[in-house]
């Protein structure tokens, strides 16, 4: 079996961590803070004590911190890389921007180790389901070495390219859903001063041609107060700044895009 390590367990985290042990992999976990390893308490997973034991206990290594900042924290250094054999694979499942991940690549390779970009889409209730979409990046063979892994709690799971592909498949996702999202807000609000009772027309719109996802999620993401905004919709700008940084070096600029943050932050 692979021996798979798992560090970033939060509210996507904990849950794909669950499913990649239910499915019998030999999983070893890290935390920093104890209170995070309770609800694997009574599983059958073991703990490291440091990254660089963890990685030393990984065929597979997945992480799923918050920011690039985390990412390189977390593998760089005497950290999780400095612990893994040569042919272990390191996969980064968080959404990052994909020079980061190239960079780890260069890093990991000069200890024999790859790194695969696999950033998921769903949230935590579809990963512990195991239905997450994933999008992933890196060296084919690598890729393969990890796919049962990903399968553990990935539906749809697509190969996108090279160490990047991954994370800008994720980061064009996000571009796409945060359009719908606040056209989806400026739609309701719309209706709202035309007189229309906000649950019929969503109701409405819900099986007509302007249908998605992002109506759906409005009203929990997108509050009337900034301060109240879920932890999800700060992420959500992250990714579009990654979004924008990424069109910059690939000389497509995203200007007129300008607005979506600009409704985000509430101005």
């Amino acid at each position: 079996m692979i021996k798979v390590g798992f560090v970033g367990l939060g509210d996507q985290g904990g849950p794909i961590a669950q499913r990649i042990i239910d499915q019998g992999f030999p999983v070893t976990l890290f935390a920093r803070r104890p209170a995070t390893l309770e609800p694997f308490r009574e599983s059958p997973a073991a703990v490291a004590a440091s990254l660089s034991e963890l990685g030393a206990r990984s065929d597979v290594a997945c992480v799923c911190v918050v920011d690039d900042a985390q990412v390189e924290q977390v593998m760089a250094g005497d950290s999780l890389l400095a612990g893994m054999a040569p042919g272990a694979v390191a996969v980064i499942l968080s959404a990052v921007d994909p020079e980061t991940c190239r960079r780890m690549d260069s890093l990991a390779a000069k200890g024999g180790v790859s790194v695969v970009d696999a950033a998921v889409s769903g949230g935590g209730a579809v990963a512990a389901r195991g239905e997450l979409t994933v999008m992933a990046g890196g060296d084919p063979d690598a890729y393969q070495r990890c796919l049962p892994v990903l399968q553990a709690f990935g539906a749809n799971i697509q190969y996108l390219g090279g160490v990047g592909s991954g994370a800008a498949g994720k980061l064009i996702n996000n571009f796409l859903f945060t359009g719908n999202l606040v056209l989806a807000d400026l739609a309701l609000k719309l209706g709202a001063q035309a007189g229309l009772e906000r649950e019929r027309l969503v109701s409405l719109l819900s099986t007509g041609s302007g249908r998605s996802f992002a109506l759906s999620a409005v009203d929990s993401l997108l509050g009337p107060d900034v301060s109240e905004r879920p932890h999800g919709v700060r992420l959500i700008s992250k990714d579009i700044e990654l979004v924008q940084r990424m069109a910059e070096r690939l000389e497509h600029p995203l200007e007129e895009f300008a607005w979506l943050l600009r409704r985000l932050a509430g101005r």
